[in-house]
């Protein structure tokens, strides 16, 4: 299983370890997981008339298994490549109390193959120079009304992702590269909906300390719809961004910038304009931290007949830990589309409140309630939902 570069890399190890320099600390886990859900929904397919309610049960279970190995070294620049590899795997059973034909059985998808739930991640990196792969694919199921206006029922879906990065650092400056690959795949009857999506990624950045970095970053990337009977809503757009990465202030960690988007669709029908994206976490205390998270901009729309969408997603967030396993979550988020194309607005509001408690080091229990609602200039478009849900996890 192991090639010659491997090979060359344990030979080197084994010679640093016999100088006396460095102490290597291997790391080999796997850990089984198993977690079971009880949810209660009040509107399970987001509609606006008639809602149907159901009482959901999930069971989940996998494994994760890490392996590499890393360095305890006197000085970092004394670093070296060190090569970890993450795979985790998955699958879960989904029971309805009432609609038995939404049940999902272990590894099915819509068509009756075989679609695990799979992250897969390998690091290679030192001090000046990173390079990561990361693959996942997750299937899941969402309501008709996100993907087809007035739509009732709900569709399976599955998300695969590709990604590329290499990272080089020259003193206080550096550069990475990237590229992505996203695809979204529905059940047939709904597979005009797919749609996949590859972006280049190219970041200059500048460290003004250790842990902060100012940047300028340029993305190209293509939207197909690749089952589509017409590549009207085929497009190609850029990104340019400006920001600060890192510790950006004292106790507040994350990434703010701001940029201009342009989308060329292949109907003609064209958008540009500014966009701004923020993910800064503030630790108040060792037990009050708070989360914000925003961005605006002009991206796909999650509808495949009303292409691009105006797009403001709003995230607050709040955790306090009373003790060492007992904690509280609030939430806030907000979704506002105002679709360009037909003229549809609409804006989605989702507080909740959720507590977890930790019975030792291997077992947790989460509880959480949320209200959904959506205002929409389409009376067909808006809804409201209540969720309560209630999840046990074990890591074995």
């Amino acid at each position: 299983m192991r090639n010659a570069f491997q090979d060359a890399q344990l030979n080197y190890v084994r010679d640093e370890i016999a100088s006396g320099k460095r102490v290597l600390r291997p790391i080999f886990k796997i850990k089984p997981y198993f977690n079971v859900g009880l949810k209660y929904d009040e509107n399970i397919f987001l509609t606006n008339d008639n809602p149907q309610t159901d009482l959901i049960m999930t069971i989940g279970a996998g494994f994760k298994f890490t392996l590499g190995g890393k360095f305890e070294v006197d000085r970092l620049e004394d670093l070296r490549f060190i090569p970890t590899l993450q795979f985790n795997l998955g699958t879960q059973i989904v029971d309805y109390k009432k609609h038995k034909e939404l049940n999902i059985k272990p590894f099915m998808n819509f068509d009756g193959g075989f679609i695990p739930d799979i992250y897969l991640q390998y690091n290679l990196g030192k001090n000046k120079n990173k390079f990561n792969l990361l693959y996942s694919m997750h299937p899941g199921f969402a309501a008709i009304s996100s993907i087809k206006v007035g739509g009732t029922g709900q569709v399976n879906y599955f998300n695969d992702m590709m990604e590329a990065n290499w990272e080089q650092s020259f003193r206080r400056f550096g550069y990475h590269v990237g590229l992505r690959r996203t695809t979204t795949s529905y059940e047939t009857a709904y597979e005009n909906s797919n749609m996949e999506d590859d972006m280049g990624i190219l970041t200059g950045f500048f460290k003004v300390t250790p842990k902060t970095r100012f940047f300028a970053e340029i993305n190209y990337g293509i939207t197909k719809y690749t089952n589509a009977n017409s590549d009207s809503n085929n497009a190609k757009y850029s990104k340019v961004w400006v920001g600060a990465s890192g510790r950006l202030v004292p106790r507040v960690i994350g990434e703010a910038k701001i940029g201009f988007v342009e989308r060329k669709y292949n109907n003609g029908k064209n958008d540009s304009g500014l966009a701004e994206s923020f993910d800064l976490t503030y630790r108040k205390s060792p037990k009050l931290s708070f989360t914000f998270r925003a961005l605006n901009e002009a991206e796909e729309g999650s509808y495949f007949s009303e292409g691009f969408a105006n797009t403001l997603n709003l995230y607050l967030g709040a955790n306090y830990n009373f003790n060492r396993k007992f904690s509280l979550a609030l939430k806030f988020m907000q979704f506002e589309h105002d679709k360009y194309e037909s003229g549809l607005l609409s804006n989605t509001y989702s507080p909740s409140i959720g507590f977890q408690y930790l019975f030792g080091g291997w077992l947790s229990m989460q509880f959480e309630i949320a209200h959904q609602e959506r205002h929409s200039n389409r009376q067909d478009v808006s809804y409201e939902d209540n969720i309560y849900n209630l999840t046990a996890t074990a890591n074995f």
